[in-house]
């Protein structure tokens, strides 16, 4: 697939990147409960995010690079730039969550993220 379409590489990190800032999102109101939730600064949120998500794209830089080296794949092309697009891609698709989330928080409500939540909310009952 990748050498099909070159740009597969970064579109994979930017969604896994959006996946994990709705994942933190969303396991954050039941890890520290209802009432601590609606105390949180919209600031605060939007750091959370961020924050999982760019952990999560270098944990999986981690991952690659322990591939690489102890089981001899090349998932890094054995490039430098490879490896930086893919935290950059990630990342900035955290920035995005995090502002949604930071609006989501501070307005009260954001369309498209409230639009989501009740799709999980719905799935699960």
């Amino acid at each position: 697939m990748y050498s099909i379409l070159p740009w597969w590489d970064i579109f994979l990190h930017f969604a896994s990147g959006a996946l994990l800032g709705f994942l933190s999102f969303i396991i954050l109101k039941p890890l520290i409960g209802e009432n601590n939730f609606k105390t949180l600064p919209p600031l605060f949120i939007g750091m959370y995010i961020l924050l999982f998500t760019v952990s999560g794209a270098a944990l999986w830089e981690f991952w690659e690079f322990a591939g690489d080296q102890l089981l001899g794949f090349d998932s890094q092309l054995n490039s430098l730039t490879d490896t930086m697009t893919d935290m950059i891609s990630g990342s900035l698709s955290g920035v995005i969550l995090s502002i949604m989330g930071f609006l989501h928080i501070k307005n009260g409500s954001f369309k498209f993220l409230d639009k989501f939540i009740n799709a999980i909310k719905k799935s699960h009952k």
